[in-house]
């Protein structure tokens, strides 16, 4: 018989890969194709492999592969011109700031249609007099498509969504202590690569533990492919440490649950991808065991505290870090598009964001009947 924390961590490792699972479906996967230039992205990617190839020595190592330099794009389209971070919404009457009143339950139709968890209500701190100003914190991933905008919860979900739609294999990473993010597959570095919509982000699991502060306990991995695998020791440099925080249930415990999910997720796979995706878990299971042991994680570099989201609201979840400053605000928090390189590398760009358009035009040239 099941204990009442195990109750509850069984519920919400079902509840995660309910989300996980809702990224196959090809209606919303068309919904995300639709809102994303794929092709402009891909160009992109192309050209900055080829920027690589021409840099001088010493520069900054281009991406390994066309594939995670198309996802790079990808997470720098999807924080600069896609998404928007809310701290407390404008006012709905003026426009203008405002400050936080409470939370209520879903009450209208288009709230429960986007199934909010929760409705956070603010009022204005000019004194317009306008109603309440109501953020839904929506977890329907279509209708995240047409809001575009949240926390980690609401970027992590549809970011994961688009992965999906652009043929990415991608799974929706849940960390308990409070944050959530995506990992893909790179055929070429033949592991799961840790990327973060709400940071921009990739490849640097270490980015919360090292860089913001944060104590980790859980982190687990989800999808309709894999099931639930727990991935913790990809972001722990001191794993034994991190054993000590999980105490929500035994080990023994959670591997089984975490089995049962893997097993059935693979049961319902076509042969030729159940192998495939067997061959994945078995190399990955080796790497985390590697990681527990010391010997697969990274060298801490120098890692940047948490860069979304208002200094206030950061610092009251203590994840400013070592590294305090942080990058320009958007309205809303979050961080500004990237700067143009100054001077002959500011040339060089212009080139290859020509070469892009170039290339996105032949390309979408080559679609035509």
């Amino acid at each position: 018989m099941s204990t009442a924390a195990e109750s509850e961590f069984a519920a919400r490792l079902e509840g995660a890969l309910q989300t996980a699972r809702r990224y196959e479906s090809g209606g919303l996967q068309a919904q995300a194709r639709a809102a994303l230039p794929l092709l402009t992205l891909r160009a992109r990617a192309a050209a900055s492999l080829l920027r690589g190839v021409l840099a001088p020595p010493g520069s900054e190592p281009p991406p390994e592969s066309l594939h995670d330099a198309f996802v790079q794009e990808l997470l720098r389209f999807f924080k600069s011109d896609f998404f928007i971070w809310v701290n407390n919404p404008p006012c709905c009457g003026c426009g203008d700031a405002t400050s936080a009143l409470g939370v209520r339950s879903p009450a209208t139709e288009e709230e429960r249609a986007g199934e909010a968890g929760r409705v956070e209500v603010f009022t204005c701190t000019a004194g317009c007099g306008a109603a309440h100003t109501c953020f839904p914190r929506f977890n329907h991933p279509g209708t995240l498509l047409q809001t575009r905008r949240g926390r980690c919860g609401e970027w992590a979900n549809c970011f994961t969504l688009c992965c999906r739609a652009a043929g990415l294999r991608a799974r929706y990473v849940l960390d308990w202590s409070d944050h959530v993010w995506t990992e893909i597959w790179s055929p070429g570095k033949r592991r799961w690569v840790h990327a973060d919509s709400c940071e921009a982000a990739w490849d640097t699991p270490l980015l919360y533990e090292q860089g913001w502060g944060k104590k980790l306990s859980y982190v687990v991995a989800f999808s309709a492919e894999c099931g639930a695998v727990d991935v913790s020791p990809r972001y722990s440099l001191n794993w034994r440490e991190a054993l000590t925080r999980r105490t929500a249930v035994s080990e023994p415990w959670l591997a089984t649950a975490l089995a049962h999910h893997a097993a059935a997720a693979h049961r319902a796979l076509p042969a030729p991808r159940r192998a495939a995706a067997v061959a994945r878990a078995g190399l990955e299971a080796a790497q985390l065991a590697a990681a527990r042991n010391g010997g697969a994680v990274p060298a801490a570099a120098e890692l940047p505290g948490r860069q979304s989201g208002a200094r206030e609201w950061r610092a009251a979840r203590g994840e400013l870090g070592s590294a305090t400053g942080g990058t320009a605000e958007q309205p809303g928090g979050a961080a500004a598009s990237r700067p143009r390189p100054a001077g002959p590398q500011h040339t060089q760009q212009r080139a290859t964001e020509a070469l892009a358009r170039a290339l996105a035009k032949a390309l979408s040239e080559t679609r035509k009947p």
